[in-house]
């Protein structure tokens, strides 16, 4: 993704006419061989266009076991690992809208074409989110099997703090045959880098054993790792002259970014208890221990779209 992503600014980039000072026809909204400064603020909706499924596992084990009032002490199988996957939830799931500020230094060529540098910061509000994930009941293989622990339903409530990003880019934009005099319709290209500062989470696990609650635990930590992603992509938008030295501008990019990373650890919840769970046959009682898992859903790539106003002024 990288590999293409650069292959296409750079092509982009060297597609883009570059007109000599005396060749600008119609003349452009820039001031040619002069600095430019500007800043811009919308909002960046962003999306994962890839949603994989992430796996949960728990290790579930019979600490005793008593069948028909005579205690098991041997036994081929007393723990197992049991899985289950969750698909990761949309980025609209976990966060809001995210709103953005851009800080940008340029320098017109021509009165159409210029070269630029912004840095940019954005932050969006985290959300809470439930699901469920549930596990098959443990059995002893036999005639008849022998239950040693219940099927477990487990209700995970994920709160995420704020997402908040900044990076710079560097690129280039070239500016085409106005609309009504005054309106300069452009288009360019830029990449660079973006780091994104780790969001925390507060993960809730309430254990359903047979639909009945038996334990309800609360852990706290790192859910996405601080991170440095490359970043990059194409803009374009519409440009009003207003004087000599200000401009209008509104802009939209669209932009790929690397995904989050999700933090090593993840968050571990353990459930213990004891049952009896009787048959036609036998009865059967134990006690059991199970430990679960709950990574941090993985995100890959990012895609994002954002559309700000703002104000150039050159110097």
């Amino acid at each position: 993704m990288k590999k293409s992503l650069l292959a296409f600014l750079l092509f982009a980039a060297g597609g883009m006419p570059v007109y000599g000072d005396n060749c600008c026809t119609p003349c452009g909204p820039l001031n040619a061989c002069e600095w430019s400064t500007s800043l811009r603020a919308g909002v960046e909706w962003m999306w994962y266009p890839e949603r994989r499924r992430n796996d949960y596992v728990n290790c579930v084990a019979a600490t005793a076991i008593v069948i028909d009032g005579e205690a098991v002490t041997e036994v081929d199988v007393f723990a197992i690992d049991q899985d289950d996957t969750y698909r990761t939830p949309r980025f609209t799931n976990q966060f809001t809208v995210p709103w953005t500020i851009v800080g940008e230094i340029g320098y017109a060529f021509t009165c159409n074409t210029e070269v630029f540098a912004d840095f940019h910061y954005g932050r969006a509000s985290g959300r809470s989110r439930t699901y469920s994930i549930e596990f098959d009941e443990f059995t002893l293989p036999g005639d008849p099997a022998v239950v040693l622990v219940p099927e477990e339903i487990w209700n995970i409530s994920e709160s995420y703090s704020d997402l908040k990003y900044f990076g710079g880019t560097i690129g280039m934009r070239h500016y085409f045959d106005p609309i009504c005099s005054k309106f300069f319709p452009f288009f360019g290209v830029k990449a660079g880098v973006r780091h994104f500062d780790p969001v925390r989470a507060t993960v809730i696990a309430q254990v359903f054993d047979d639909d009945e609650l038996n334990v309800a635990q609360t852990e706290q930590g790192i859910y996405y790792d601080s991170y440095n992603v490359f970043h990059g992509g194409f803009q374009f938008g519409i440009n009003m002259k207003c004087g000599d030295c200000i401009n209008f501008f509104v802009m939209a990019e669209a932009l790929a970014t690397c995904g989050l990373k999700p933090h090593d650890t993840g968050f571990t919840f353990t459930n213990e208890g004891s049952g009896s769970f009787p048959d036609e046959e036998i009865t059967v009682d134990t006690e059991y221990a199970a430990i679960m898992k709950v990574p941090g859903r993985k995100t890959f790539n990012i895609l994002s779209f954002p559309v700000t106003f703002g104000v150039q002024y050159f110097f």
